[in-house]
C-alpha cells in the first residue's frame, strides 16, 4: 500500500530503511516524512521519549548513548537534524559540537542543545557555538516536535516554481541561520547568494544584482537598517526590494523604522522562515518604497531603537541569571542533602533541622525531606510550610509510607538509608 503523508514507525525501530529520504525526497513528498534526526542523550528514559515521540510523528531516528557512537553515527551518513544533551559520560557536549561540524556536512546541520541546567558561562558557550535552539529538561513532547518542526519543515506541491530562478541576497551573521534561510529560499526555486554582515551584503550586491534582498537586523557593524538605508542611497541597487527579519526588533517603532528606510517589511525572524519568505514574494510584486526622512533623522531614530534593544536585552539577561541562580541553589542544596544525609548518624543532626538549612540555602519555603527506614518503608522525617492536614495525611496509617518520626529522632545508620 503506498504512503500517504508522514510515515508512521514503529516506536520499537530505532533506524528506517536507508532508501526512505531518497524516495521521499524525489516524490516531492514533505521532507519530514523520513528526515534523519540524531538524539544524542545518555539516559536511556529520555533517549527513549525523544525517540518514540518523533517516530510517531514519522522521523527517522539514531541513538548515541554517547560521544563515542555519534561522532560513528555521523561518519556513517548525515543526518537532517542533531538534538544534543551537554553531559554525556565520554566527553562534553560542548566540546562533541566541533568534532560534528567537521564531519562531512556537518557544519550545515542544525544542532539543538538540550540540558537541565546551565550556568552564565555555560550560557555564553551555547550562543558561540551557534546551537540552532535550546531545550530545557524535562522537555515537554509536544515541544519536541514544534522544535524539530520549525528546522525540519514540510514542502507542499508545487512550490518549488515560486522562485523561478531569480536571484535572492540572505544576509546573517548567524551561520546556521543563514544557512536555513538559503535551504528554504532554494526549496522555492531560488537561486541564493550569501552575506554574514551588511558591508559584506553591499559588496555581494555590487558584484551580483540580486533581485530581492532578505536581511537579518541585529547585526555587528551595519545592521539591517543601516543596510537598507545603504541600498536605498546607492543608485545601482535603489530599487532592490529590501525584507527585514529579527527575533529582538519585534515592536510597533522597529516596525516604522523599517518602513521610513525603505524596507519592504519587518518580519518575525523564525526558523521555518516562513513570515519572511511570504514578505520576500509580496516584495518583488510590489513597488519598492523609498526613505521617508532625511538621513540625520532616520540616524536619531535608528539610535533610540537600538537603544531601546540593549535594555530589552538586559532585561532578559537579568530574568536568566535568576532563573539559572535559582536553579544552582536547587542543585546545591540537593548535593549537601545527599552528604548531610550519609553524616547524618554521626553527626547528630536531626533530619527536620536538615531540611530546615538546606530550604534556606536554596531560599525555599516550603519542603518535605523522606527516608526509607531499614524495613524498607518510606517515612516522612521532616517537613516545613505544610498545612497540618498534609502532614498528617502523610503520617496516618493509610499511607504508603511509615509515620513520621519525632522531630528529636534520629535517622539510624543503615546502609538501606537513601533520600527520597
Amino acid at each position: 500500500m503506498a504512503r500517504e503523508g508522514r510515515r508512521r514507525a514503529h516506536p520499537d525501530h530505532a533506524e528506517g530503511g536507508p532508501g526512505d529520504a531518497d524516495d521521499d525526497r524525489a516524490g516531492g513528498r514533505a521532507l519530514t516524512v523520513s528526515a534523519r534526526i540524531l538524539v544524542v542523550e545518555d539516559n536511556p528514559i529520555t533517549r527513549k521519549l525523544f525517540r518514540v515521540t518523533l517516530q510517531i510523528e514519522g522521523y527517522t531516528v539514531l541513538e548515541a548513548p554517547d560521544a563515542r557512537t555519534a561522532l560513528r553515527l555521523m561518519a556513517e551518513g548525515r543526518p537532517d537534524l542533531v538534538v544534543l544533551d551537554l553531559i554525556l559520560p565520554d566527553l562534553d557536549g560542548f566540546d562533541l559540537v566541533p568534532l560534528l561540524r567537521e564531519r562531512p556536512g556537518g557544519a550545515e546541520v542544525p544542532i539543538v542543545a538540550c540540558s537541565g541546567f546551565l550556568s552564565r558561562l555555560e550560557a555564553t558557550r551555547v550562543s558561540a557555538l551557534g546551537f540552532a535552539d535550546f531545550l530545557i529538561k524535562p522537555v515537554e513532547p509536544s515541544r519536541l516536535v514544534r522544535t524539530i518542526q520549525a528546522y525540519l519543515p514540510t514542502r507542499g506541491a508545487g512550490v518549488a516554481a515560486s522562485g523561478e530562478g531569480r536571484l535572492v541576497l540572505a544576509v546573517d551573521d548567524d551561520p546556521v541561520q543563514l544557512r536555513l534561510m538559503q535551504f528554504h529560499l532554494e526549496r522555492l526555486g531560488f537561486r541564493v547568494t550569501t552575506a554574514s554582515n551588511g558591508a559584506e551584503a553591499l559588496v555581494a550586491a555590487r558584484q551580483a544584482l540580486p533581485e530581492a534582498i532578505v536581511s537579518d537586523v541585529l547585526m555587528p557593524g551595519l545592521d539591517g537598517f543601516q543596510l537598507c538605508l545603504a541600498i536605498r542611497r546607492e543608485p545601482g541597487l535603489a530599487h532592490v526590494p529590501v525584507v527585514l527579519a529579527s527575533a529582538s526588533y519585534v515592536e510597533e517603532a522597529d516596525r516604522a523604522l523599517a518602513r521610513k528606510v525603505g524596507a519592504s517589511g519587518l518580519v518575525f525572524r523564525a526558523p521555518d522562515c516562513r513570515e519572511a519568505i511570504e514578505a520576500l514574494l509580496q516584495s518583488l510584486r510590489a513597488v519598492v518604497a523609498r526613505p521617508e526622512a532625511p538621513d540625520e533623522q532616520l540616524e536619531k531614530e535608528h539610535f533610540h531603537r537600538k537603544v531601546r534593544q540593549l535594555e530589552r536585552q538586559v532585561a532578559q539577561n537579568a530574568a536568566l541569571v535568576q532563573r539559572t541562580s535559582f536553579q544552582a541553589a536547587v542543585l546545591s542544596m540537593l548535593g549537601k542533602l545527599s552528604s548531610a544525609l550519609a553524616r547524618g548518624a554521626e553527626s547528630g543532626i536531626a533530619p527536620a533541622d536538615l531540611l530546615a538549612s538546606l530550604l534556606d540555602v536554596g531560599g525555599l519555603s516550603t519542603g518535605a525531606l523522606f527516608l526509607w527506614d531499614s524495613d524498607g518503608r518510606l517515612a516522612l522525617a521532616g517537613q516545613y510550610g505544610y498545612p497540618d492536614e498534609a502532614v498528617a495525611a502523610a503520617s496516618s496509617p493509610r499511607a504508603r509510607w511509615s509515620r513520621c518520626p519525632r522531630r528529636d529522632s534520629r535517622p539510624r545508620p543503615t546502609s538501606s538509608r537513601r533520600s527520597g
